[in-house]
């Protein structure tokens, strides 16, 4: 797998999840924005609090379609379904970015909603996104920053690989998978 095609494409299942990419387009299935009173939920303020400043929800009319949007302009979004209930708990974001050295590098974010937090579906997304890349033979590093106020998500990285990277910053961590 390589190239911003193969990523877009990204599609997998775990045990209790469903990974597509999100359809910019109004309609039905996997990926599509007809739920955006799930993705209203899933970017609700207690989810976003820890985000940068250019995660957070915009102001202005159609906030929702607006933070999709600017999302998509820069990365791919995924769609995230709790396969028991065909319900959109959450969203993946992977970008590819250039890096020194030029090593092929993914930056992976993810936001679930409030309501799933503390069943285990941080993990089962991240361990489930790096089998399907390491599967596809995908070589390179894969990066996710978090904030210091979100140590759940640090728990996360670590417990599917991840290291933590030295930046010298107060406020964030940064972790590092490699795929060689």
């Amino acid at each position: 797998m390589s190239g911003p095609a193969a990523v877009i494409r990204l599609e997998f299942r775990t045990q209790r999840l469903a990974v597509g990419a999100l359809n910019p387009g109004i309609g039905e299935g996997i990926g599509s924005l007809a739920d955006l009173d799930a993705i209203a939920a899933i970017l609700a303020p207690a989810v976003l609090e820890h985000l940068p400043e250019p995660l957070q929800m915009p102001a202005g009319p159609n906030p929702i379609e607006s933070w999709v949007a600017a999302r998509l302009t820069e990365s791919a979004l995924y769609s995230v379904f709790e396969v028991s209930t065909e319900t959109v708990v959450g969203l993946m974001i992977l970008a590819q970015t250039a890096e020194p050295g030029d090593t092929p590098t993914l930056r992976l974010g993810y936001l679930f909603a409030k309501s799933v937090w503390g069943r285990g579906y941080g993990t089962e997304l991240v361990a489930g996104v790096l089998q399907v890349l390491e599967d596809a033979g995908w070589k390179g590093q894969i990066l996710a920053g978090v904030s210091t106020g979100n140590p759940g998500s640090s728990r996360i990285l670590l417990k599917t690989g991840f290291i933590e990277v030295p930046t010298g910053e107060a406020h964030s961590r940064t972790y590092r998978y490699t795929l060689t």
